[in-house]
């Protein structure tokens, strides 16, 4: 049984819905000998937008410094091994194998039902266990407060980035109730950096750093940035100004992430960190799906003609405004867009915030059952005063993009799901083979 197949075994959709507790993970581990008490020193990520991307930048910053990085994110984008990086690669085959093999061992002895992410986690935890490193970066899967990575119980610094409305399924309908499972990460005399919160956001993580007596760190409080040409200039409270000319990732929203990883580094003293270093890990930070272009000559192998073609990973209101705001200021033309979302999401909400820079898209499937039928998403999509029709393949609806624009150098931006990222890079290697 290859990876995707045995994986795929422990997929249940109402997993999360019933997690009540970490007792599982607890489970889990405490057979395994306690892999979670034996981790380098980590950090701890957790919000609604820009987890993936602060934790990208901590990689970059701390790689740049000449420390040795392991890191944990979801979800992947090709292959379940992106997860799991060990010194800045992605796991091998046989040593993931290896670690699940352990895993179903104690799921067995135990007689227990774990999800996908409670078993992916566990082969986390074992894998960084044994083999050492200096920094351990982890990323939530959703919330914190019942998420597995919670079983950490004295990182270093923890990091909470943006908080809106996502997974309200799980997670709660406001966002107070959201910030409560966010601020479940928040450890005893940690140090907590936040990101720019709204009111009762920050109410409530503050508040929850006063009961564990953690130092909070705040946005536009302890730290804060200016915008200067493609980068930024950090300020924060006791520390010289830190010149960041450029950052690795684009978007004015990212620039929110950098600081927020800065400040990160700065909070604890067990890896010192030069501003060379910062200024440089900031610069040369990669995380692919995230306002990637698409190779030109891959997109003329693959479209016939030479086209901008931008994907970008935003699935839900608050990163559709921060998308609609690089568009604004990066694109000379309106986009067109390709569109796939799951069943969670709201596709007419999502699209009212890109109705202003957008004026037409086409909708597309996402793999698996969790994704809309096309026409019913390019209904519902078309209720965000955009005109959308539909297609059966993402290839199919980038070719059919291609033709409704004629000569025009209008882009094309392929969003809605990381999903449908996944399958864009795929796509995208597949053309490049071929040149």
């Amino acid at each position: 049984m290859d990876l995707s197949a045995r994986l795929s075994t422990y997929l249940a959709p109402d997993s999360v819905s019933k997690k009540r507790d970490l007792e599982n993970s607890w489970l889990l581990l405490r057979a395994l000998g306690d892999p979670h008490k034996r981790l380098p020193p980590a950090f701890h990520v957790a919000g609604t937008n820009g987890k993936g991307s602060t934790v990208a930048m901590l990689k970059s910053i701390f790689q740049t410094a000449g420390y040795v990085v392991h890191r944990y994110t979801s979800p992947h984008l090709v292959s379940y091994n992106e997860r799991i990086e060990l010194g800045g690669t992605p796991i091998s085959d046989a040593l993931l194998e290896r670690a699940l093999e352990r895993v179903e061992t104690a799921v067995e002895t135990l007689r227990m039902h774990p999800s996908f992410f409670e078993v992916l986690t566990a082969a986390a935890m074992l894998v960084f266990s044994e083999h050492k490193a200096d920094v351990l970066l982890l990323e939530t899967g959703l919330g914190g407060r019942l998420d597995c990575t919670n079983v950490v119980e004295q990182p270093l610094v923890t990091v909470i980035t943006s908080i809106s409305k996502d997974h309200t399924e799980y997670l709660g309908h406001t966002l107070t109730e959201i910030a409560y499972e966010k601020a479940g990460i928040i450890k005893p005399y940690v140090p907590c950096i936040i990101s720019r919160q709204t009111p009762d956001v920050y109410h409530v993580l503050l508040e929850q750093c006063r009961s564990v007596q953690a130092r909070a760190v705040c946005c536009d409080t302890d730290f804060w940035y200016k915008s200067e040409a493609e980068g930024m200039v950090y300020h924060a409270t006791h520390c010289p100004p830190l010149r960041c000319p450029t950052l690795g990732l684009a978007g004015h929203h990212q620039l929110m992430n950098a600081a927020g990883a800065v400040a990160a580094v700065q909070a604890q003293h067990v890896l010192p960190v030069c501003p060379a270093h910062i200024v440089e890990g900031v610069r040369a930070v990669e995380w692919p799906g995230r306002l990637q272009k698409m190779n030109h000559r891959a997109a003329k192998q693959l479209l016939g003609t030479e086209v901008d073609v931008y994907v970008d990973g935003a699935h839900n209101d608050a990163a559709a405004a921060c998308l609609n705001r690089w568009i604004e200021t990066s694109l000379p033309e309106r986009p067109y867009l390709v569109l796939g979302m799951k069943r969670t999401k709201n596709p007419a909400s999502f699209c009212k915030r890109l109705s202003a820079v957008a004026p037409w898209g086409v909708a597309v499937p996402v793999s698996g059952s969790a994704g809309y039928d096309v026409l019913e998403l390019a209904e519902k999509a078309s209720q965000g005063r955009i005109h959308f029709t539909a297609a059966e393949s993402l290839l199919q609806g980038l070719q059919s993009v291609v033709q409704k624009r004629g000569h025009s150098s209008s882009a094309i931006i392929v969003t809605g799901s990381l999903h449908l990222v996944g399958a864009f890079l795929e796509l995208e290697q597949t053309a490049s083979q071929t040149l």
